[in-house]
């Protein structure tokens, strides 16, 4: 018996031309030293009368088959995009447009503590240094906290428990912020009004009442 190998090598032909998807297997039989080919469609052949020639002809269809198949393979990985981009080249793993309609408010928004439940309080005020001389440019500074924003006022009264100076700081402004704040103390302050010198006493008011008192010398 024989085998068409013209056959064969035109079978392999289209597989290689992509038009048909074949299925093929190769066995060997140990015991009776016979060689078959399976294909699909096919019944086994017995090739033992095969000259070497046919055979080594067989053989280098299959190696071209494996060399043609090797191309496919090597071509393909040559348009993999490693995903540690080692070819240091762009890779655009996804790519998506979103719009936003304008609905006329802001995308950002800020959130504002709720310091409601807060009650205001302010925490020992100093003035430093304490004496001073007002008269002086650098004068003393009056320091103090606040627990949130809230407005207030600064009463200065003389040891004859006179009023000489009343100060209003609104709520969020200079002088009524939540946290630290500093008050400069000199001859530019206080409305332009000098204090003569002697002992004076300021008061924090809120509401009508006193959240905080202190007390300051003046020095001629």
């Amino acid at each position: 018996m024989y085998i068409n190998v013209k056959g064969i090598q035109d079978y392999f032909l289209r597989v290689q031309l992509g038009g048909f998807l074949i299925f093929f297997f190769l066995f060997f039989n140990l015991n009776s030293g016979v060689f078959a080919v399976a294909v699909s469609h096919s019944s086994k052949t017995d090739i033992t009368s095969l000259s070497e020639i046919t055979f080594s002809k067989m053989q280098d269809i299959a190696h071209g088959l494996s060399g043609f198949f090797g191309d496919i393979n090597r071509k393909s990985s040559d348009k993999v995009a490693n995903i540690n981009n080692q070819k240091k080249d762009l890779v655009i793993m996804e790519m998506s447009f979103k719009s936003f309609n304008n609905s006329g408010t802001s995308l950002v928004q800020f959130e504002e503590d709720d310091d409601s439940d807060i009650e205001p309080a302010i925490t020992q005020p100093l003035v430093y240094p304490n004496p001073f001389r007002q008269s002086s440019e650098s004068g003393a500074v009056l320091s103090y906290d606040l627990s949130k924003d809230f407005s207030f006022e600064i009463h200065i009264y003389n040891m004859l428990a006179q009023r000489v100076f009343k100060q209003t700081f609104q709520e969020g402004f200079l002088g009524a912020r939540k946290g630290a704040n500093r008050l400069q103390v000199n001859r530019d302050s206080l409305g332009g009004y000098l204090l003569a010198s002697g002992v004076y006493f300021y008061v924090f008011v809120h509401n009508d009442g006193v959240l905080a008192k202190g007390k300051m010398v003046v020095k001629p």
